[in-house]
């Protein structure tokens, strides 16, 4: 996704929930979500590919691709 269409976008694009008890890991970046999500649909790959290749950067975490 280039910077401008991230741009049009980004407003769009929901927060993720906080736990109430402050527990889990960190929220991983909006923009890299919605990267793997696109990444997925352009794919037909499945949620499992994501976490295997994106590995090095750290994945994402299901439940963010699940708001989309």
């Amino acid at each position: 996704m280039t910077s401008e269409q991230w741009e049009r976008v980004k407003d769009h694009v929901p927060d993720q929930a906080k736990r109430a008890d402050g527990k889990g890991r960190p929220a991983r970046e909006k923009r890299e979500v919605m990267e793997s999500v696109l990444w997925i649909m352009r794919s037909g790959k499945s949620f499992v590919d994501v976490s295997f290749c994106m590995a090095k950067r750290g994945g994402c975490c299901g439940q963010n691709i699940e708001i989309y």
